[in-house]
Order: C-alpha cells, then sequence, then structure tokens
C-alpha cells in the first residue's frame, strides 16, 4: 500500500476481555509513536481522540474473530478503509494475524503491507413492487425458516423467466469469501477469494438429482421468490448480523455489490495456505 498510516481506528469485541486488553496494547504502542486513535466511546483508552472510527480514518484494526470482522467490514466498505485484523476467536478465517503472531507496527504505520479487496454483495427484497429492503454482505445472505421445522420452497431466476425450483431447508447466496463459511458446511464449493462470482448453495434439499448448488457470474443478478406455500415464516439474514422477514411472493435480488472489502494482509501466505492452517481437521 505505501500510504503512511496517522488516523487509526480500533475495534476489539467488547464481549472478550483478552480482545480488549490486546486492542489497549497496540493501542498505547501506536499512541506512543504519534498515530491518533479513534475507539468506540465505551472502550476505555485515555488515547482515543473520537468515537467515530470510520471517519477521517486511514485504517482499522479489528480485534476479534470472524463475526467481528464482519461486522466491521459493512462500515468500513462505505469509506474504503482498510481492515487490519488480529484473531481473538476461533478459526479467524478472514483475520490476518493470529493473537501470538508478531506485530510490525513500524511496517504497519508506515504502509508496508498488502491489500486484497474482497468482492461484497448487494440485497434488495421487493414486495408487491417495491423495495422494502436493502443491505450488503461480505460473506452471505442466508433464506431460512423460523421456530418451525419445515421445508421451504423456492424458485430461483438468474436473468431468465425461466427458473428453478427448490425445496430445502434453507438457501445461501454467497461470495467467494463466504463460500468458506455457512456455504461450505452445507455443502458448496470452496472459492478462491480472489475470483469475484456468486453461489447459491441450498441446505438440505429434498431432490434425487439436479443441481446442489450452482455457480453464476458476478454481473448475474440472481433472485430468489419465496413461495406462497411458506406462510410467511422465511427470513433473510445476511452475514449473521441483520435479519428481515419475508412475506409469501417477495422476491430477493442479490447482485455483486460496488462497494468492496480491504483487508491488510502483512505476510506471505496465500490463499490454500490460509485454507490448510485454518480449516484442516
Amino acid at each position: 500500500m505505501n500510504n503512511l498510516i496517522r488516523t487509526v481506528g480500533i475495534l476489539p469485541n467488547r464481549t472478550k476481555e483478552s480482545s480488549i486488553q490486546k486492542a489497549l496494547e497496540v493501542a498505547d504502542i501506536l499512541n506512543k509513536k504519534g498515530i491518533i486513535i479513534k475507539a468506540p466511546e465505551w472502550f476505555d483508552s485515555c488515547s482515543k481522540v473520537s468515537c467515530n472510527i470510520y471517519e477521517g480514518t486511514d485504517a482499522l484494526i479489528v480485534f476479534g474473530g470472524d463475526g467481528t470482522v464482519l461486522g466491521a467490514a459493512r462500515k468500513a466498505s462505505m469509506k474504503n478503509i482498510p481492515i487490519l485484523s488480529i484473531n481473538m476467536g476461533k478459526i479467524g478465517y478472514l483475520t490476518s494475524l493470529d493473537a501470538s503472531d508478531p506485530f510490525d507496527v513500524d511496517a504497519f504505520i508506515e504502509g508496508n503491507f498488502s491489500v486484497e479487496n474482497r468482492m461484497m454483495i448487494d440485497c434488495e427484497i421487493v414486495r408487491n413492487g417495491k423495495i422494502v429492503f436493502k443491505d450488503s454482505a461480505l460473506n452471505d445472505f442466508v433464506l431460512s425458516k423460523g421456530s418451525l421445522s419445515r421445508m421451504l420452497d423456492f424458485r430461483l431466476y438468474c436473468g431468465t423467466e425461466d427458473y428453478m425450483e427448490y425445496r430445502a431447508d434453507a438457501m445461501i447466496i454467497s461470495t467467494p469469501t463466504g463460500s468458506t463459511a455457512y456455504s461450505m458446511s452445507a455443502g458448496g464449493a470452496v472459492i478462491d477469494p480472489s475470483l469475484e462470482c456468486i453461489q447459491v448453495t441450498p441446505i438440505c434439499p429434498y431432490t434425487l438429482s439436479g443441481a446442489r448448488h450452482m455457480i453464476f457470474s458476478p454481473l448475474s443478478t440472481v433472485t430468489v421468490q419465496v413461495a406462497e406455500t411458506n406462510n410467511g415464516e422465511a427470513w433473510l439474514t445476511g452475514d449473521g448480523s441483520t435479519s428481515f422477514q419475508l412475506e409469501n411472493g417477495d422476491n430477493v435480488l442479490i447482485k455483486r455489490s460496488r462497494k468492496e472489502a480491504s483487508l491488510i494482509k502483512m505476510n506471505n501466505k496465500t490463499f490454500c495456505d490460509v485454507l490448510v492452517s485454518k480449516l484442516n481437521g
């Protein structure tokens, strides 16, 4: 990147004391090197100057697991803020460094790192011809049932009037980054995150033949229609954090977003290196 870092946003997972302590430690080091620190209001650091970590920030350091990174990426992408993530969770597939890894602070503030731009997807829910909900995701959108254990009926369109019908427990629409999350657990393909595409993965589809999962061009608009037989029991969830209740006949339109998540890399690990170390076994 090679742009000097002068203002840093600090975002720990507030539910984990280890994340907060690690963030305090790094904030203190950065402050002593003359870096301006921004942090949430609840973060108890005497070095911070602002609570708005997404305004006027050169880079964001996230201390937590993948869920913390996903939440930060959705907001940081609106301001093109690169994220350095330090894993304080379990798998931490999206994180750049583990808590035990050495953190070269000087290299960081001098901009001596690379940035991976990850594709995101946008979602619109159209009800009776009107858009009633919008959201963006780095990993995935999931259409699933409510509290009752019943299968859902979906119609899948991709730029044509023809459609494919699915009966399944749920439907996942994911990015390449999200292919190693819920989609992989449901049998979807693992996709190199440097690629751009949209993957559709049904969960427990009721079929003996036909497509289990499908991969579409990033130029495609994937539309999932909630069938009238679902009795208003379907929900849409984005990156496991936002949700919206669907009604019969709703159309869920998903396409590549203009926004991208910028993830800082401070090592030379490849996609396969991370895949093996994080997910093998």
